[in-house]
């Protein structure tokens, strides 16, 4: 009995670490303040079933190049996006980000997302990457 309860045991904890939570390590300065270089956070793959990612909410993001990156939720589907003057604007309006403490000094005018379409970025913008991806490419948020 005791060794069936071990298998099952194993065997879930095995599934529930390579299909719904996915261990993923920092690389990098991008996300500091908040996501600091070297730590590992967890991902839930689950997160968008039943509901749409959300603004502000960080996810991992698999890149066409293969690589995945932790990135922050600025822009939604059908949203227009712009920076200027390092602040950024949705729908002309500029958008408030307790999360990140320096500005962007990219310029973007009126990119246009898609119905699949989120604009993502790191908090630590002047040297993060940031752009548009798709909702396919989103593959699950960070919970911790």
């Amino acid at each position: 009995m005791t060794l069936v309860r071990i298998l099952i045991l194993t065997l879930a904890t095995a599934i529930l670490f390579r299909v719904v939570l996915l261990p993923i390590r920092v690389t990098g300065q991008s996300m500091q303040p908040n996501y600091r270089d070297g730590s590992i956070n967890f991902i839930n793959t689950f997160s968008y079933f039943r509901k749409k990612p959300q603004r502000g909410e960080v996810v991992a993001v698999l890149t066409k190049q293969g690589e995945v990156l932790l990135k922050r939720i600025v822009g939604l589907p059908g949203e227009q996006i712009s920076f200027r003057q390092g602040q950024v604007f949705i729908n002309e309006k500029p958008l408030k980000e307790p999360y990140t403490y320096s500005r962007v000094f990219a310029k973007y005018r009126g990119t246009l997302m898609g119905p699949t379409e989120y604009f993502v970025a790191g908090d630590n913008r002047p040297i993060t990457a940031m752009g548009v991806v798709t909702s396919d490419q989103i593959l699950g948020r960070v919970i911790f």
